[in-house]
């Protein structure tokens, strides 16, 4: 893997070639880091040192309009200028690394949360499908519960399957909090009974409840039904009864009053209809006054059949008649409507009199009434307690299985133990690196803190430090396929510590960048020679491969 950079920096021009590894040297001050750095934000992209991008400027050697570095391969480049920080890919497999690979991030130092996500990625370590069935199994879920929970982690992942889980669980507690009236615990629900629970409630069930009920209303009806009538009540009905021969009487005098006029009636309409018509004529002459008719386009006297005495009488006679009918109408009609009233007021008293014989002898009392309403509510508020006591066990019962899935999404349940198996096959491979570099174990515990030789990270000596991130750098960029590694500042190792970082990164399959300090080129061994990689010497800014010979 070669590298061209130009005035980033403190470093003018350089061009670097890691055949396997590339040792960069240099007395402080003289470009180390500056040849470095852009070879990782070609590897990761982006602006180094955690600047923003609005101050990638700062980047760019003073005097300089533009910065640049092309990192490239057998196969492909990338290549990013600044200040622009645009960075273009060349190449189906153009160099890539991850931000700790290039030490942009150290593994100790990061959130415990962080290294979990880090290391889970890495190592491939999340349960299948068999450890998530059994320990659902283990906390008694049932089959279909545990395809369910696997379907929703395929689709949607381990996070998100536990948010939905959480989720599921506040609206359980919700639910159970609605029907309960009071704040979900776990405790509580397991042992809680609603306001007029009964024990023997618990051998009963629901369609027995309801009978109850059915029966209690019922018998509550039939007491109203049989309710005993107060005295001043039935004294009402009496009276109205006692008027009811009298009422009857009249009824039968309005009803032959009825048939009267209906009789009178049809006699008038008889008599009227038994009168001649008056002859009718179209035309009467204007001057004479006599009927004329109109025939073969001129007017001729008509021949009258009666005299006109005779046509007058009968006029008097037809109108006699329609007098009569009319009077024998209104009368008719008027003796309808007074046996209409009569008849209404007779129907009315008959009606008292049948409530009368309908309430007589009836014995319940109001205190027998009063008792039968307190049973139905009685039936009622057992039927409700049994109802809420099993809607509240059942939405419990569904939390705590809900929260069994919780525990074994959690990222302490099952993927913990997942990770620590991972763990331990990483800690393994950081031994191996340890151990083929010379220098003490560093290991990861479960609670994500690192260890050197036994002891904890934050207590160990600076050059330990070092050694614990290069180890940790080393591994992780081998698990996560980075093609390369950026190591700077190693010149805090003494010579046997500098050689077994040489050593152990000549075993690495990608290539590697190390910066160090060195009063001279001729102060390291030759790279070459070891046909481990090349050295380079960096003197006011400029880089440039050195030989030992």
């Amino acid at each position: 893997m070669k590298a061209t950079i130009k005035n980033f920096m403190g470093c003018a021009s350089a061009e670097i070639t890691a055949d396997k590894i590339a040792l960069i040297l240099g007395l402080n001050g003289q470009g180390k880091t500056s040849s470095l750095l852009p070879i990782a934000a070609a590897l990761r992209g982006g602006v180094p040192l955690g600047l923003q991008k609005t101050k990638a400027g700062m980047l760019v050697k003073t005097g300089s309009g533009s910065a640049s570095v092309v990192l490239e391969n057998e196969t492909s480049k990338v290549a990013v200028s600044w200040p622009k920080c645009e960075r273009r890919a060349e190449g189906a497999d153009a160099p890539e690394a991850s931000d700790i690979a290039v030490g942009a991030v150290k593994f100790p130092n990061m959130a415990d949360k962080e290294k979990v996500e880090l290391l889970r990625a890495i190592l491939k370590c999340d349960p299948d499908e068999q450890d998530l069935c059994a320990a659902l199994s283990e906390a008694g879920l049932s089959e279909k519960v545990q395809k369910i929970v696997w379907h929703n982690i395929e689709a949607e992942g381990w996070d998100a399957s536990l948010d939905r889980a959480k989720e599921k669980g506040r609206s359980l507690k919700s639910q159970w909090s609605i029907v309960a009236g009071e704040a979900y615990g776990e405790k509580k629900a397991a042992a809680w009974f609603p306001t007029g629970w009964e024990n023997d409630l618990e051998c009963l069930s629901a369609d027995t409840l309801e009978n109850d009920v059915s029966l209690a209303r019922a018998d509550l009806e039939d007491k109203i039904a049989n309710q005993a009538v107060g005295e001043d009540e039935l004294a009402r009905l009496q009276e109205k009864v006692d008027s009811l021969a009298d009422a009857e009487k009249e009824c039968n005098l309005a009803a032959e009053k009825v048939t009267e006029t209906q009789k009178a009636l049809k006699a008038a309409r008889e008599a009227r209809d038994k009168l001649p018509a008056l002859p009718k004529y179209d035309l009467m002459c204007p001057h004479c006054g006599k009927p004329v008719a109109y025939q073969f386009g001129k007017l001729e006297a008509v021949k009258q059949t009666i005299s006109a005495e005779e046509r007058e009488k009968l006029e008097q006679q037809i109108l006699d008649a329609d007098n009569a009918v009319s009077k024998a109408e209104r009368e008719h009609n008027a003796a309808k409507k007074d046996f209409i009233l009569v008849d209404s007021s007779l129907q009315a008293i008959k009606k008292a009199k049948a409530e009368l014989e309908a309430k007589q002898g009836k014995t319940v009392s109001a205190a027998e009434v009063d008792a039968a309403r307190q049973e139905v509510k009685k039936a009622e508020a057992r039927l409700s307690a049994f109802n809420k006591y099993h809607e509240a066990l059942r939405i419990h019962n569904n939390a705590v299985e809900n929260q069994q899935i919780i525990n074994v999404l959690e990222p302490d349940g099952i993927r913990r133990r997942a990770l620590e198996k991972g763990l331990a096959d990483f800690n393994g491979r950081l031994e191996c690196l340890c151990h083929l570099a010379g220098w003490s174990d560093v290991c990861v515990d479960g609670d994500m803190s690192v260890n050197y030789a036994g002891r904890p990270f934050v207590i160990c000596s600076e050059s330990e430090k070092f050694r614990s991130v290069v180890t940790l750098q080393i591994a992780i960029a081998e698990y996560d396929g980075s093609a390369a590694v950026v190591i700077d500042a190693a010149d805090i190792l003494d010579n046997r510590g500098r050689a077994g970082l040489l050593k152990l990164l000549s075993h690495m399959s990608y290539c590697s960048f190390v910066g160090m300090m060195a009063s001279k080129p001729a102060a390291t061994p030759s790279l070459k020679k070891l046909k481990i990689g090349r050295k380079y010497w960096v003197e006011a800014g400029n880089c440039e491969e050195v030989y030992n010979d």
